[in-house]
């Protein structure tokens, strides 16, 4: 798959139980992806437009009965994987997960140097090479921590530009068994703009991020379980549209 190319990421259920009612399906991309339109039994246009998520809702599912959901998303970062995950969830309690996944490759365009004025300068609208312009690092308190103990992290952005950069939008994915505290930033202010049942945590995009400026965000959780607690960041911006991504990873025991 190429940078700038349709991606259909599509899935298709047979009911093989008891009836189900109230059923809700969602679709939850990564930032790498840009909703483009949603086909299927039961979507809901309307929710879907007023966020990244994906909805269908479907007032019954009879026995033997197949159902396909679909959306189509738009390849918007190279050189890293693309990952999507479905939620099926019903009144009678029903709850699965299916993860879709695939390689994204650079497009020719991200191999064009950008374009220079005739004063051998590049233009200010004029993105210069994305690959380190933006600096993501993620940074744990401790290992191991304990199920049910606090566990603090210190997540690092960074311009590594001399030019202000726009735009900087910042993801958080926890895994199940991890209950998310508080996020907070030494600069300023963060608001979280979506948060949901999968462990995606999207906070408000930084309007600006001057050249060489460090933003540290402070992140705090709870691991309720014991496990490998495996936490992920992914952020990009203006002058890094491809995108950039960290990861750690803690023991929790009992």
């Amino acid at each position: 798959m190429v940078q700038g190319e349709d991606i259909v990421f599509s899935l298709q259920l047979t009911n093989s139980g008891p009836p189900l009612t109230g059923i809700r399906v969602y679709c939850d991309p990564d930032m790498t992806l840009q909703p483009k339109s949603i086909g299927g039994d039961g979507y809901d246009q309307q929710a879907t437009t007023a966020t990244q998520r994906m909805t269908w809702m479907l007032d019954r599912w009879e026995t033997g009965q197949q159902r396909t959901f679909a959306g189509r998303f738009v390849a918007g970062q190279g050189g890293r994987t693309s990952r999507v995950r479905f939620t099926v969830t019903s009144l009678e309690g029903l709850s699965m997960t299916y993860d879709g996944a695939v390689d994204v490759t650079q497009s020719s365009i991200d191999a064009t140097p950008p374009t220079t004025n005739p004063g051998g300068t590049t233009p200010g609208d004029v993105l210069p090479p994305a690959e380190g312009s933006l600096g993501l690092q993620m940074i744990e308190s401790g290992d191991p921590v304990k199920v049910n103990a606090e566990a603090s992290y210190r997540l690092i952005l960074k311009n590594n530009t001399n030019q202000e950069d726009n735009a900087v939008e910042l993801q958080l994915r926890l895994p199940a068994g991890v209950d998310f505290v508080s996020i907070g930033s030494n600069l300023q202010q963060l608001r979280i703009t979506e948060r949901n049942a999968d462990g995606i945590i999207r906070l408000e995009p930084i309007n600006s991020l001057r050249g060489g400026e460090t933003l540290t965000l402070s992140l705090r959780v709870v691991p309720r379980q014991p496990m490998t607690m495996k936490l992920e960041a992914f952020s990009r911006s203006k002058r890094q549209p491809t995108g950039v991504e960290t990861s750690v990873e803690t023991t929790v025991i009992p």
